[in-house]
């Protein structure tokens, strides 16, 4: 719970408005869900292990609702109609988003066919990144485009949210600059 508070304070200080935060906070929850889901299909228990797995997930579940995020406001500022940004902004970072996925999961994965003790400590922990980590590509892909459409369907709203930077970033830049 504190994980993931801090994640939703720290969106909404540096992003401008209530909408954008409230997108990638929308992830967190359904990729939980989706998670915990599979672990009950698969059979496997909520412990100390799985819940470690699960941690380590939620810091990566926002990066994919950010990155699907910012490629749609791209496409905006590019000058897009919203209904052309939307599928050409996820689709321009489906394949690197999927990319960075896997290359995460091939060193979480080779952890389940340990044996013994290890194996046993090691198995719940790479199965909850693993599945963490495709539960939050198929939600940032697949339910993110949507709510973005449904928060960002007025024309000029949507200019006016993703045109300025939020109060932490204006003092980033100012210091950067300098």
């Amino acid at each position: 719970y504190v994980g993931a508070l801090l994640a939703c304070a720290v969106l909404f200080f540096f992003m401008r408005n209530w909408r954008m935060p409230l997108l990638v906070i929308i992830t967190i929850p359904l990729s939980l869900i989706l998670t915990l889901l599979t672990f009950y299909l698969l059979g496997i228990t909520i412990n100390i292990i799985s819940l470690s797995g699960l941690i380590l997930g939620v810091g990566m579940i926002v990066d994919n609702s950010i990155i699907v995020i910012d490629s749609i406001v791209q496409k905006r500022n590019e000058g897009f109609p919203l209904c052309e940004a939307i599928p050409q902004g996820v689709n321009e970072v489906f394949t690197p988003m999927l990319s960075s996925v896997r290359t995460t999961c091939s060193v979480f994965i080779p952890l389940i066919f340990l044996s013994g003790t290890a194996g046993a400590l090691f198995y719940d922990q790479a199965m909850g990144v693993t599945i963490a980590l495709f539960a939050s590509l198929l939600v940032a892909t697949l339910v993110i485009p949507v709510y973005f459409y449904v928060l960002f369907r007025n024309r000029a709203e949507v200019h006016e949210v993703v045109s300025g930077r939020g109060f932490a970033d204006k003092w980033i830049y100012l210091y950067y600059e300098r």
